[in-house]
C-alpha cells in the first residue's frame, strides 16, 4: 500500500523531542564488515515475511526463543508433543510471502504510534498480517519472520519500529528482535536491536516506538533478520527509518518516497544463501547449567545442503564424540552427550560443518555448569555505602542513573542514623548503621544503575535465576507505590517492575499478595528469589525472614517484566509516579534463587548489612607425635588464629589453653592420664 503514512500537523517539535530521547537512550551498532555484499547483489524488491501460529488454546512464551522455536518448527508443549502452525503458509517454497513494505496491523486498522509521553508521533494505514488469522480464525499467539536485504551507504542510519503494548499490569506486550550477518538466519548473527518497553503504565493497546541506529562501515547490501511475536491483545509492526534533518518516519522500501531505504528479497551472495546453525543449546554465555545437559544444535540446510559426514564438535578443544545426527528434511539435529561428572565449570563449544560445494564454517559458543559442592547461589553485587559512596564491596560500583552531574546525584545523601541529616530516622536493630538516602521525586531520572555481574541463566537468553535482597526504610509520605527495580528498560522509559504497595511489594493483579509486613517509616530486610525456569515460574518473596508468596502471576522464561538485562535500575519508575524517599542500609544480589531456608536464616535487618555467604572452613588437622616423655603437637602454618585447648575428659566442662605454644606447635609432657585436644579459633 502506498501512501501508508501520515503526520499530524502539530507533530513537528514532539517528533524533535522524542529523536533527543532515543538517541540518548540507543547506542549505535557497528553492522559486521564480513556481511557487507557488493551494492548490485540484490534483486527483487521488498521483503519475505514468513508467519508462523500457535492454536489459540496453546500456552506459549513471550520472549525469543520462543518465537525462534516457533518458526523452526521446533516449538513443542509442555509433553513434548509438537505446537501445530495454524498460519496460512505463503506461495514461496518456504511458506514465506513476497511483501513491499512492512506495514502490518493484526486487524488492519489504522494506528498512531505515540511516544513514552502519549504524545503522537505518526499515523500508519496497515494491512493485516501475511497469513494470520490462520486455520483457527484468531489472531494471537503468532510470530513473524521478516527477512531483507537492505541498500546502505557507508555512515549512520537511524530506524524506527512500532510494535504494540498493553497495560502494565497485563504484562503481554508484542517484542522483536533484529539480527545482521552474512547469514542473516543464523543463530549467530549479531542482535543490533530489541523491543524496548516505553510505554504508558496503564493505557491499553498502545502502539509505540523504538528508534535504533546502526553504522555501515561500507555502501553495499546488508542482510537483516527481524523476529517479531505476539500472544495476545494487540498486534502491529512498522518498519521504517528517519531522517536526520526532518525527522520523519519514511517505511524502509516505499517506493513513492525516493528518500526510502531500499530492501531486496534476493541476493546472489553466496554466503547469504548458505547453510546455517538455527539453534543450540546450552545457550551462548549461559550459566547454571546442567553438567548432565546434552549439547545440541540445529543446522538449516541453504541453497546448498549440509554435508553430514563433514560435521565436527568440539568441547573443550578435545573432540566430542561420539555423537548423533538427525536428518528431517533440510534439517539436520546433532546431539552430545557430554560427561556428567566433568568438574571444569566451563564449556567451551566449536562446531564445524561443511556444505555440499565444500564451503566450511564454524561457530564457537561457551557456558558454565554447576559442579558439585557449588554453593546454590553465589553474592555477585554487594553495596553497603559504608565509604559514603555508590562503591561495592562485591562486584561493580553503581552508578547514578542521570550522570554524577545529575538529579540523583544531586538529592542523594550519605550518613549514619541518628545523625545529621539523619537524626530521626531509627537505629537499625539498637545499633547505627550508616545508610543512603534516595530522593523521592517523581522523575524518570532519578535511579541507580546496577551492573549485576550474573551471565544469562535458566535456558534463557536472559537472567532468570537471580535473588534480590534489601535492607531499606520507606518512607511515610507519598503515592500509593514505590519503585524498587526497573527491569524491563534501562534507560527507565516505562513503569517498574518491583514496587511497595499496600504494605507487600510486587507487581501487577496477583503481585501484591502477602501478609502486609512491609511497613513504612520502619527498617525491613525484604527478599525476592526469581527462578523463572521453575514449573511454575516463581518469585519467591521474604519480609524480615518471613515467607510472604510465591508469586506466579504474570511469569515466564525471558520475561522482559522479570528477567534480567545485562543491567538493571534500583528504585526507578520511568512512568514517574509511584515513588518514595527510601533510606538504604544494604543491597546484594545473588546469582541462582535462594531456598526459603537461607531467606528464612536471615532474619530481619541488622546494622551490619546484609551478610556475606561465608566459604565452607576445612579445619586444621592436628599431628600428634611422641618422643620418650613428650609429645608434641602441631597444626599446618596456614592455620593462623588458633587457640590450642585442652580437657581430661569429654564431653569437657571446660577447655583449658595449653601453655608454651611457639607459632603452631606445642610440646606437653606424656603422662598415664587422657588428655583431650582442641583447636579453637
Amino acid at each position: 500500500m502506498k501512501n501508508s503514512l501520515r503526520f499530524p500537523k502539530t507533530i513537528a517539535c514532539l517528533i524533535g523531542a522524542m529523536a533527543l530521547f532515543e538517541t540518548a537512550r540507543a547506542a549505535t551498532v557497528t553492522l559486521p564488515s564480513d556481511a557487507a555484499a557488493p551494492p548490485g547483489s540484490a534483486s527483487n524488491p521488498g521483503f519475505l515475511v514468513r508467519s508462523v501460529q500457535a492454536p489459540p488454546d496453546a500456552i506459549v512464551a513471550n520472549n525469543i526463543l520462543r518465537a525462534v522455536k516457533q518458526l523452526n518448527g521446533t516449538l513443542t508443549d509442555a509433553d513434548g508433543a509438537p505446537v501445530p502452525n495454524e498460519a496460512i503458509a505463503g506461495p514461496n517454497i518456504d511458506g514465506s510471502y513476497n511483501v513491499d513494505l512492512i506495514n502490518f496491523e493484526k486487524d488492519g486498522a489504522e494506528i498512531t504510534v505515540l511516544d513514552d509521553q502519549g504524545a503522537e508521533l505518526a499515523y500508519f494505514f496497515p494491512v493485516p498480517f501475511p497469513g494470520i488469522p490462520g486455520a483457527g480464525a484468531h489472531a494471537d499467539n503468532f510470530a513473524v519472520e521478516v527477512i531483507a536485504y537492505l541498500e546502505l551507504t557507508a555512515g549512520t542510519h537511524t530506524f524506527g519500529i512500532s510494535a504494540g503494548a498493553d497495560r502494565t499490569d497485563v504484562n503481554d506486550d508484542d517484542a522483536y528482535q533484529v539480527f545482521v550477518g552474512p547469514n542473516c538466519r543464523d543463530y549467530f548473527a549479531l542482535k543490533v536491536a530489541e523491543f524496548q518497553r516505553i510505554a504508558q503504565g496503564f493505557v491499553a493497546d498502545q502502539h509505540i516506538e523504538n528508534q535504533w541506529t546502526v553504522q555501515a562501515p561500507v555502501t553495499g547490501i546488508y542482510p537483516f533478520r527481524l523476529v517479531y511475536w505476539q500472544t495476545g491483545h494487540g498486534a502491529n509492526l512498522q518498519w521504517y527509518s528517519i531522517t536526520p534533518d526532518t525527522q520523519e518516519r519514511l517505511l524502509v522500501n516505499d517506493s513513492a518516497d525516493p528518500r526510502a531505504i531500499k530492501a531486496y528479497r534476493a541476493t546472489s551472495v553466496s554466503r547469504a544463501n548458505s547453510p546455517y546453525v538455527a539453534e543450540v543449546s546450552p545457550l551462548p554465555g549461559s550459566s547454571g547449567n546442567s553438567a548432565a545437559s546434552p549439547i545440541e544444535a540445529l543446522l538449516f540446510d541453504g541453497q546448498s545442503n549440509v554435508n553430514t559426514n563433514a560435521i565436527k564438535l568440539f568441547l573443550n578443544s578435545g573432540a566430542a564424540a561420539p555423537f548423533s545426527l538427525s536428518k528431517n528434511g533440510n534439517r539436520t539435529a546433532l546431539q552430545y552427550q557430554p560427561n556428567a561428572s566433568r568438574t571444569d565449570p566451563n564449556n567451551l563449544i566449536r562446531l564445524e560443518y561443511a556444505d555440499a560445494t565444500g564451503a566450511n564454517y564454524t561457530n564457537t559458543w561457551q557456558f558454565t555448569i554447576e559442579v558439585s559442592g557449588a554453593p546454590s547461589s553465589q553474592v555477585t553485587g554487594h553495596w553497603d555505602f559504608d565509604q559514603g559512596d555508590l562503591r561495592a564491596t562485591v562486584g561493580k560500583a553503581l552508578e547514578y542513573l542521570d550522570g554524577p552531574a545529575g538529579l540523583t546525584a544531586a538529592g542523594t545523601k550519605f550518613g549514619a542514623t541518628g545523625e545529621g541529616d539523619f537524626a530521626e530516622i531509627p537505629l537499625i536493630d539498637g545499633s547505627p548503621a550508616k545508610i543512603m538516602y534516595v530522593p523521592g521525586d517523581l522523575s524518570r531520572k532519578i535511579g541507580y544503575l546496577m551492573d549485576h555481574g550474573i551471565a544469562p541463566n535458566g535456558g534463557g537468553t536472559k537472567v532468570n535465576q537471580y535473588t534480590l535482597i534489601m535492607d531499606v526504610l520507606l518512607g511515610t509520605t507519598g503515592p500509593g507505590a514505590a519503585a524498587m527495580l526497573q527491569i524491563s528498560s534501562v534507560a527507565n522509559t516505562d513503569d517498574g517492575d518491583l514496587f511497595w504497595q499496600g504494605n507487600n511489594f510486587g507487581q501487577g493483579t496477583g503481585g501484591y499478595n502477602g501478609t502486609g509486613a512491609f511497613t513504612p517509616g520502619e527498617w525491613h530486610r525484604v527478599c525476592a528469589a526469581y527462578d523463572q525456569a521453575a514449573k511454575p515460574p516463581v518469585v519467591t518473596k521474604f519480609v524480615d525472614g518471613i515467607k510472604q508468596d510465591d508469586w506466579t502471576a504474570n511469569q515466564g522464561l525471558d520475561n522482559p517484566r522479570r528477567a534480567l538485562q545485562a543491567k538493571a535500575v534500583l528504585f526507578a519508575d520511568g512512568d514517574q509516579d509511584e515513588r518514595r524517599e527510601w533510606w538504604v542500609n544494604c543491597v546484594q544480589i545473588r546469582e541462582g534463587k535462594m531456598s526459603d531456608a537461607e531467606m528464612e536464616a536471615l532474619g530481619g535487618p541488622t546494622a551490619a548489612g546484609i551478610p556475606l555467604p561465608q566459604p565452607p572452613v576445612t579445619p586444621p588437622t592436628l599431628v600428634i607425635t611422641r618422643s620418650a616423655t613428650q609429645v608434641t603437637i602441631t597444626w599446618p602454618a596456614a592455620a593462623a588464629g588458633f587457640v590450642l585447648e585442652s580437657s581430661p575428659a569429654l564431653p569437657a566442662t571446660a577447655w583449658t589453653p595449653v601453655p608454651g605454644v611457639t607459632g603452631n606447635s606445642a610440646t606437653v609432657s606424656a603422662t598415664s592420664e587422657t588428655q583431650f585436644y582442641r583447636l579453637k579459633k
